[in-house]
């Protein structure tokens, strides 16, 4: 069964309260144990509305959640800063299409952010584009922690430095900072699609020979899926065959 709306806003609220799961300057962020133990009482909090809910089910759902709202939030602030549109720039803002985009903010709470919610919240002062501060980016990893790919070797980008590169224009140098950040924004999304491919291919690889019936399935749900043109649709839709996929997976196994 899917998550509601509001058991989706209780595990966001939970999840907020326990800064050791997602803050890296937190002082148990390194803690196993007070992570083990904070997923705990989200687990406890959390059955009250779904009472079959596992630590595992809230990862998974929360690390879901994360995915679209990285998703969002790319968009959004990528519309914001890119000033594209009417001259005035007003109808330039991408409107995100989850609930729950704002509700996600406190995952960029520890980054130095400099934050315009335009629409959607209140109007904030245009300031000069060197005073910017860039955003890390964040994956959540299996234990359900956040890890900063900034600090992780392979999102560590150290090109050589040219004189005639180091000439270069604030605005150009800005380009260039966007660009990184949006290629790590879509390796992240790769790399979590290919692990839950992986494990779906793990589970149909005990049989040695090809179930047709299998195929045609998978065919006739993608045929199904490219139907649906609105993408908040759609991404809710795969969000719930995965879940599907995750508890038929997860019951094999504990056979």
């Amino acid at each position: 069964m899917s998550w509601s709306k509001e058991q989706c806003q209780i595990l966001l609220q939970e999840y907020q309260k326990y800064p050791c799961l997602f803050a890296i300057k937190s002082p148990l962020y390194k803690n196993k144990h007070a992570r083990q133990e904070a997923l705990h009482r989200i687990e406890a909090v959390v059955k009250e509305v779904r009472p079959s809910v596992t630590i595992h089910d809230i990862k998974f759902k929360f690390n879901g959640l994360k995915t679209n709202f990285m998703v969002e939030y790319k968009k959004w602030n990528g519309s914001r800063r890119s000033g594209a549109g009417n001259e005035d720039g007003t109808d330039a803002v991408y409107t995100p299409t989850i609930w729950y985009f704002k509700s996600m903010f406190f995952l960029l709470e520890h980054c130095q952010v400099r934050m315009a919610t335009d629409s959607l919240t209140e109007q904030v002062e245009t300031v000069e584009e060197s005073q910017e501060t860039e955003c890390s980016e964040y994956l959540v990893g299996e234990d359900g922690v956040l890890e900063d790919v900034n600090n992780t070797p392979e999102y560590i980008d150290t090109p050589s430095v040219s004189p005639a590169a180091s000439c270069s224009s604030p605005r150009q140098q800005k380009q260039k900072k966007r660009k990184i950040q949006n290629d790590v924004v879509e390796a992240n999304l790769i790399r979590e699609a290919s692990n839950t491919l992986a494990t779906i291919n793990r589970s149909m690889s005990v049989t040695n020979y090809v179930n047709d019936e299998d195929e045609a399935l998978a065919k006739y749900i993608i045929t199904k899926l490219r139907k649906i043109s609105r993408e908040d649709v759609r991404m809710d839709v795969e969000q719930q065959i995965l879940e599907f996929l995750h508890r038929g997976i997860k019951q094999c196994i504990d056979q």
